[in-house]
């Protein structure tokens, strides 16, 4: 309760008497157990017929590691089928000495690959729709999302507009 109530591991540390670490590593087993469940729930799962996908930046570790993590929601249920994240290169206005920064890094750590975002929307639809004929995606305008739609071996119906929700 502790977590998902937003408290920082190494509080939850302090108010419990313990190691930071064995927090970490209860959270970790407890995320692992939680993906286990949602793998075995989602092997015996019927095909998803209508998703909502989408996706949102963040950075990992500081702003020279941007990702961009997809979503996947069954759209009558609310229920997160499948999400994949891309490591993205860094973008915006940068001063000089950020510049180098981001090129040291990019030789230290290679490059992310430009098409990250198209390639794993694409993995999270074959994922979430599988071997179905015909489905209903719902999703914004990404121009990636709409080049990893093209890229599926499914026919994929427009939305209608969403009145009245």
């Amino acid at each position: 309760m502790k977590t998902v109530g937003g408290m920082a591991n190494r509080q939850i540390a302090r108010d419990l008497k313990v190691a930071p670490e064995t927090i970490n590593r209860h959270i970790a087993r407890l995320g692992r157990h939680c993906f286990l469940f949602h793998q075995t729930q989602m092997r015996n799962s019927p095909p998803v017929k209508i998703v909502v996908v989408d996706g949102f930046e963040s950075f990992e570790l500081s702003q020279y590691h941007p990702i961009h993590h997809h979503v996947a929601v069954e759209k009558e249920t609310d229920f997160f089928v499948y999400f994949t994240d891309s490591e993205l290169r860094r973008k915006g206005r940068m001063t000089a000495p950020q510049k180098r920064r981001r090129k040291e890094l990019e030789f230290l750590l290679g490059r992310p690959d430009p098409k990250a975002i198209e390639n794993d929307m694409k993995e999270l639809l074959e994922v979430t729709l599988g071997e179905q004929q015909a489905a209903l995606v719902h999703s914004d305008d990404h121009p990636a999302y709409r080049r990893s739609i093209k890229q599926l071996k499914i026919s994929i119906v427009p939305p209608q507009p969403w009145l009245g929700e």
